[in-house]
């Protein structure tokens, strides 16, 4: 998705001249020790646009995990406005029927 300057100004018809600012937080657990990864955040048109851009996040992330999720494990990516309002939450949790 194509995400224009702050400085450019010509601007699509529909959009304003400042796009809002969505932050996306990825927390692993249960190594709740660490510090969860979070981003400087991105300027998205809208909310279906912020959770577009966590599911594709979230299937990329699952690729580069490449087999280390073990059952037991789990992992949140959280959306946030740039007030830190939740706008989304996607859970991953794994678990053995055994």
């Amino acid at each position: 998705m194509f995400v224009r300057d702050r400085t450019d100004n010509h601007f699509p018809l529909g959009y304003s001249r400042y796009m809002p600012l969505y932050f996306f937080k990825f927390s692993r657990a249960p190594t709740a020790a660490l510090p969860p990864f979070k981003n400087e955040g991105l300027e998205l048109a809208d909310n279906d646009a912020a959770w577009e851009e966590a599911t594709t996040a979230c299937g990329e992330k699952l690729r580069e995990m490449d087999g280390s999720l073990r059952p037991g494990d789990g992992w949140k990516m959280e959306v946030m406005d740039a007030g830190g309002k939740a706008i989304f939450a996607l859970r991953f949790t794994t678990e053995s029927s055994e």
